[in-house]
């Protein structure tokens, strides 16, 4: 179950109102727009992020909230969206279909092509299904975003990766600690006495 939350905009910005507060941020900040859906155990809610210049957060706005479909009508007139991108994230159900419907850097190519003038991309969140947010020390999130403008990766596939590795060791470590006493009752006690069994 989500929060309540309204969101709506103007000229220069747009506004998310919740339970917990409102946030805002222009449309100039804009550096990436995704679009995803979650399962809510027997409906799909399709979300929207907003990737914002200069910071790790992510603006979520769902279509439950009211002001939904005058935002996406909006968002058409401002970004160049595919004319398919509802359906594409509406169908099949149940999956995250998750896609990015436009980034800065795309339109920095584009413009570029044509002579124009645009702002540097910028490396922020992203989302995958279900929403995890996670807060940050200063210090890790400036390795983070230098980690991620070396790379040219987006913060979340390394969050992501990250977090499948350390689920991998700790089931590796967990696997280990549950066959260590059958193991030593066989003799086995590093891992020369495996690769011996089984050289």
């Amino acid at each position: 179950m989500k929060e309540d939350g309204e969101v709506r905009f103007d000229s220069e910005r747009i506004i998310i109102s919740r339970d917990t507060g409102s946030l805002e941020f222009s449309w100039g900040s804009v550096v990436e727009l995704r679009t995803w859906k979650d399962d809510l155990f027997g409906v799909d809610s399709i979300c929207l992020g907003f990737h914002l210049a200069g910071s790790a957060e992510v603006m979520v706005v769902w279509e439950e909230m009211p002001g939904w479909q005058t935002l996406t009508d909006e968002l058409g007139r401002r970004f160049p969206l595919p004319a398919t991108w509802w359906s594409d994230v509406a169908f099949p159900p149940f999956a995250a279909n998750e896609r990015v419907l436009w980034t800065r850097r795309a339109n920095v190519e584009h413009r570029a092509q044509r002579g124009w003038t645009a702002h540097a991309p910028c490396h922020t969140m992203s989302y995958m299904g279900d929403t995890l947010s996670i807060r940050l020390p200063a210090k890790l999130k400036r390795e983070l975003e230098r980690l991620c403008k070396r790379e040219n990766r987006a913060a979340s596939d390394v969050a992501r990766e990250a977090l499948r590795q350390y689920m991998a060791a700790e089931e590796l470590r967990r696997l280990r600690a549950k066959l260590r006493p059958h193991a030593e009752a066989r003799g086995i006690l590093t891992d020369e006495d495996v690769f011996k069994r089984v050289s």
